[in-house]
């Protein structure tokens, strides 16, 4: 096997694991857990899985995918976040106010842009991707940005709630988290902070057991 083959694989794997990570973050919600916006500081996770998806459509299909067609262009305003420069968007405030698209059409528009994006790196030529690769690099980090997002966005609006649900139940021993780990970490971001958020369910619970642990793989990265 040769090094470009190599370094190829590594990519695809990487963006395979933390878009799957993305997704088993959602397991333990109910479909109305995606909707809500509990403050204007906050965003929907359902936004959040879109959002994430959008970049990558953006800055990397857009661009380099040849012949390469949206599954709904009007998605490019609605989960726009802050980058001014490539177009108008949705205002963050009022993003719980979208129904539609509904969760289900989220997950089809991450499977939409998931098969393309690993299409564009299986078949990129070896000159090519050393340039896609920074994108897409770039593209996980944002998204394991917007994985922590998430669990602090549930979290917050779980808070509000009198029957004090939880995002999940902590484990009876804490170690039950590195599996998890394994497949979040890239070795740039720390993976604790998102560990201990993980596994946790309201902030009653101590975190920094779970964060020492969670730290410690990442220390060769």
């Amino acid at each position: 096997m040769t090094a470009s083959s190599t370094n190829r694989q590594a990519l695809i794997e990487q963006f395979q694991q933390v878009r799957t990570f993305s997704e088993s973050l959602c397991k333990p919600l109910a479909r109305e857990d995606y909707v809500i916006q509990s403050m204007p500081d906050c965003s929907p996770t359902k936004w959040h899985m879109a959002h994430v998806s959008w970049f990558f459509e953006t800055f990397l299909l857009k661009p380099s995918a040849v012949d390469y067609q949206p599954l709904n262009p009007e998605y490019a305003v609605l989960f726009n976040s802050y980058y001014n420069a490539v177009g108008d968007k949705y205002p963050r405030p009022r993003r719980g106010l979208i129904s539609r698209p509904t969760v289900d059409d989220v997950y089809r528009y991450r499977a939409h842009v998931d098969e393309h994006v690993l299409d564009l790196l299986e078949c990129a030529d070896d000159r090519a991707l050393p340039d896609l690769a920074p994108i897409v690099t770039l593209g996980l980090n944002h998204e394991q940005q917007h994985q922590e997002l998430i669990v602090t966005d549930l979290k917050h609006m779980l808070s509000h709630n009198p029957l004090r649900p939880v995002y999940v139940e902590q484990p009876l021993n804490p170690t039950q988290a590195l599996p998890v780990l394994a497949v979040h970490g890239l070795g740039n971001r720390s993976a604790g902070g998102l560990a201990g958020a993980a596994v946790l369910g309201t902030a009653r619970r101590k975190l920094v057991a779970i964060h020492t642990i969670g730290l410690a793989p990442n220390r060769s990265g």
